[in-house]
């Protein structure tokens, strides 16, 4: 007796459902931390695929500009210093950062320095640059920080509507052989 071929079942397409492949800005928050480059990379990377424009932001906590200021204050010679040259530094510290990381490939890139609550200022920058894509760097905490303090990449999920491509920092390349994306959005 012969065998009768397998049955397949075959769905139809579903093209009422659009796929979102707009081009997008993206915006690299940047630690000042080694794992700056790779981010920047990542992104730019990223960028060149889909087509949109990379801004780099470097940010300057409140606390860190005001002791800065309060260094400066004894120095007779000096000026006080000021939230333009604290963004000014910062903006130079993207500027090095992009160049070290994008010259080979040939990728440009827009550099910001801002002084503020990291979250606020990125959210800020984002808008600003109309960003649709964060590359954020998520730093290791101790589990009593992560129970009293919310991290940066889930304060920002929870505020930014649009893409967030977050790197794990405690991430092994080396070991693993494999890069850990947390993709939230």
């Amino acid at each position: 007796m012969a065998k009768s071929p397998a049955t397949v079942t075959v769905e139809a397409f579903d093209d009422t459902v659009t796929i979102d492949d707009r081009s997008r800005n993206v915006l690299v928050h940047l630690t000042d931390t080694e794992i700056d480059q790779r981010l920047i990379r990542e992104a730019g990377t990223y960028v060149v695929g889909t087509g949109g424009k990379l801004v780099l932001v470097s940010i300057m906590a409140t606390g860190e500009f005001m002791e800065r200021q309060r260094a400066y204050a004894p120095i007779a010679h000096l000026p006080t210093y000021s939230i333009r040259q604290a963004e000014e530094s910062c903006r130079q510290n993207a500027l090095k950062l992009g160049r070290q990381a994008l010259e080979p490939l040939g990728i440009d890139y827009t550099a910001v320095g801002m002084v503020g609550r990291e979250t606020d200022r990125l959210l800020t920058a984002a808008q600003q640059y109309d960003c649709g894509h964060l590359f954020l760097v998520d730093q290791p905490q101790s589990l009593l920080h992560r129970l009293v303090v919310r991290s940066l990449g889930r304060a920002i999920t929870c505020k930014f509507d649009g893409l967030v491509t977050v790197l794990q920092s405690n991430c092994d390349d080396e070991i693993s052989g494999k890069r850990r994306w947390t993709i939230r959005g």
